[in-house]
């Protein structure tokens, strides 16, 4: 009776180990599950911060791009409006020089008898003058009465001396120089579209410098991003090792 009583505390004995045994590793496996629940919670969580990150830099790129195709088109812009200025700038010396030409080669066709008479020639050197100018201000300012009348006047006082047809010529001259002068008037100081160029370029330069060290960041940020994961890969999986 006794023997049958100790067997049967005996087999309960060995069933609370079992039990115990069990309730360990079901203790283990739930300690296990928690910690993969939080880890992968702690994965999404970084994981959407790094998202967040990564389209923030994308934005920012695609941002400092535009600024940079921007700026390049400006700076086309100012150094196409710099050549012409220094194409036009060298055109008005070049006419500017055929012009005094053609007033030595006027004054020279009336020959010396002219001139006997003092102060004649610096006479018909200022008349030549008005009429050269009035001829540039009218161009400027088609309506411009006063630079009528000074035309006219100078005109009426060399109509009768040598040379007379010669003038024709001047005006052509006169005509194109102040049409070159006029276009120059559009564009800005040679100076200040150098300074503006020098500008751009170096807006330019610092943009492209933002872009390289926002690329490295978005680099990090994934390589940070692949890492944590392996990581977090290597450390449930010696995990899972230790439980088994």
């Amino acid at each position: 009776m006794l023997s049958h009583y100790f067997e049967e505390l005996e087999k309960i004995h060995e069933k609370e180990e079992q039990i115990d045994q069990l309730t360990k590793e079901v203790n283990n496996a739930l300690n296990c599950l928690k910690q993969k629940e939080d880890q992968l919670k702690e994965e999404n969580s970084n994981k959407e911060k790094l998202k967040v990150e990564i389209n923030d830099l994308k934005t920012t790129l695609a941002e400092r791009e535009k600024e940079i195709k921007q700026l390049q088109a400006e700076k086309k812009i100012l150094t196409t409006r710099l050549k012409n200025y220094q194409k036009i700038s060298k055109l008005i010396q070049e006419k500017e020089q055929q012009l005094e030409k053609r007033k030595k080669e006027y004054i020279s066709g009336m020959g010396l008898n002219i001139f006997k008479r003092a102060g004649k020639r610096k006479e018909v050197e200022d008349k030549l003058d008005t009429f050269i100018n009035a001829i540039g201000e009218l161009i400027r300012r088609p309506g411009s009465d006063f630079a009528a009348s000074e035309r006219k006047k100078a005109e009426d006082y060399l109509r009768n001396k040598p040379g007379y047809p010669k003038l024709i010529e001047l005006q052509k001259v006169q005509k194109e120089l102040t049409e070159l002068e006029m276009q120059l008037d559009g564009l800005q100081d040679e100076n200040e579209l150098k300074n503006q160029i020098n500008l751009i370029c170096s807006k330019e330069t610092e943009s492209n410098r933002n872009i390289s060290i926002q690329k490295n960041k978005k680099k990090r940020i994934c390589s940070k991003y692949r890492h944590s994961r392996y990581t977090s890969y290597r450390n449930s999986t010696n995990r899972f090792r230790n439980v088994v």
